[in-house]
C-alpha cells in the first residue's frame, strides 16, 4: 500500500501545482467582456462636388437631369443629401415615332434635398420651386409653384407637397394648402382652401375662392 502511495504521490503533487497555477492565472488575467457595436456617427462616407446625373427613358431619349453643388452620403441613415439641387424633367408626345414632340421642361430646385435609399423619392426643403416652361406657339405662359417643401417621385414623374403652395401663371396668382403635379398627364391640382386672382387673356381680373 505504501509503495502504491509513493508511486502516485508525485502525480498528485503535479496536479495540485497545475491547478493552483491555473487559479492564479485566472485571477490575474482580466476578463474580456463582449462590447456592443458603436452606433454610426452622422458623418458622410463620401461626397461629390459640382455633379450632374443624366438619365434616359426606354426609347433612349433624355428623361431627366439631376445636378447640385454637393452630394453627400450618410451611412447611418443610408440617405443622400444634395446642396442646391436642380432637377430637370422632360416628357414626350408620341415618343415611339421617329420624331417625338417634347413637352415643356419642368425644372425643380431648392436649397437642400434628401434622396432615400433606392432613389425613388427626393425631398426638397427650403425655397422649393417648380417651373414649367412657357409654350409660345400656344400662348401658354410659364407656370411656377413655390413651397417650403416638396416631394419628387422621379419614377412616376410626380411632384407634390402637403404645405402651403403659391402658383403663378402669367399674371394669375393662386394659393392653396397643398398641391399635386403629374408631369406625364400635365395635371396640376391645388388643394384645400384656394384663394387668389385669375387674369385671363382679355386682362379681365377676378378673385378665385372655391
Amino acid at each position: 500500500m505504501l509503495s502504491r502511495l509513493q508511486t502516485f504521490l508525485p502525480a498528485f503533487i503535479l496536479l495540485a501545482i497545475a491547478g493552483w497555477t491555473l487559479w492564479l492565472l485566472q485571477g490575474q488575467t482580466p476578463q474580456i467582456l463582449p462590447t456592443a457595436a458603436k452606433p454610426l456617427r452622422h458623418d458622410p462616407d463620401y461626397f461629390v462636388e459640382d455633379f450632374k446625373i443624366i438619365s434616359v427613358n426606354q426609347f433612349g431619349y433624355l428623361k431627366a437631369v439631376l445636378a447640385g453643388r454637393q452630394m453627400s452620403h450618410f451611412p447611418d441613415v443610408d440617405n443622400t443629401e444634395i446642396i442646391n439641387p436642380l432637377h430637370v424633367s422632360l416628357t414626350y408626345q408620341e415618343q415611339k415615332s421617329a420624331h417625338p414632340i417634347a413637352q415643356p421642361l419642368v425644372t425643380t430646385s431648392a436649397l437642400r434635398a434628401m434622396i432615400n435609399t433606392d432613389g425613388s423619392e427626393i425631398r426638397l426643403y427650403d425655397n422649393a420651386l417648380i417651373s414649367r416652361a412657357s409654350q409660345v406657339a400656344r400662348q401658354v405662359p410659364e407656370m411656377q409653384l413655390a413651397s417650403r417643401y416638396m416631394l419628387l417621385k422621379p419614377d412616376d414623374d410626380i411632384i407634390e407637397s402637403d404645405q402651403k403652395t403659391v402658383m403663378t401663371r402669367g399674371m394669375t396668382h393662386l394659393q392653396g394648402n397643398s398641391f399635386y403635379l403629374n408631369n406625364v398627364t400635365r395635371e396640376v391640382k391645388l388643394n384645400g382652401t384656394v384663394r387668389g386672382q385669375i387674369v385671363n387673356q382679355s386682362t379681365d381680373q377676378s378673385t378665385y375662392t372655391p
